[in-house]
């Protein structure tokens, strides 16, 4: 039950003798509607809230998907300025990446003018590991053997989301420091 306080702290008196001087029943149906009002019908209109405010997001989804998306497009890539042609099922194949998120056909994506290409402002000299490993194509023999480019192969991995390839990176430095 909530309780009316005063501004020195003190409950409010007179609701409370209000509530002592009623019957058994009386307090129990008094308590009753007080759930109803202060509860159940908060918690009733927070949720017609949630509810509308999920069907908006769908409907915004919606209009922003792309209902031409199909498995076998070939999505041009500009990655860092050098071009790569992949086919979207081979971007979609790892889910929870990056491209898995971008080309799987819940977004339309923006093509540059000048190249008809999708941007990705990223170093794009590994990204041809990545893509191996998307297309699942021999790819170990491409990781690099330079400390320095170890990292921005890393970074390129983390960036992109692949995990399972960042993994087999980190398991495959870690055999060949051994050596």
């Amino acid at each position: 039950m909530a309780v009316d306080t005063q501004d020195d702290g003190k409950v409010d008196k007179q609701r409370m003798d209000k509530f002592k001087a009623l019957g058994f029943r009386d307090q129990i149906d008094y308590l009753s509607k007080m759930f109803v009002e202060e509860i159940v019908t908060p918690m009733k209109e927070a949720n017609e809230k949630l509810e509308n405010d999920e069907a908006e997001f769908e409907k915004e989804k919606e209009a922003h998907r792309d209902t031409t998306a199909k498995p076998e497009d070939i999505i041009k890539l500009d990655i860092g300025g050098k071009i790569f042609d992949i086919q979207r099922r081979i971007l979609c194949r790892v889910p929870g990446t990056k491209l898995e998120a971008l080309f799987n056909g819940n977004f339309k994506i923006e093509k540059c003018a000048k190249t008809n290409a999708t941007f990705i402002d990223r170093d794009p000299t590994h990204f041809h590991i990545i893509e191996a490993f998307m297309a699942e194509k021999p790819y170990k023999d491409l990781f690099p053997t330079n400390p320095i480019e170890q990292k921005r192969f890393q970074n390129e991995l983390k960036w992109h989301q692949v995990k399972d390839l960042a993994t087999e990176f980190d398991q495959w430095m870690e055999q060949n420091k051994k050596r």
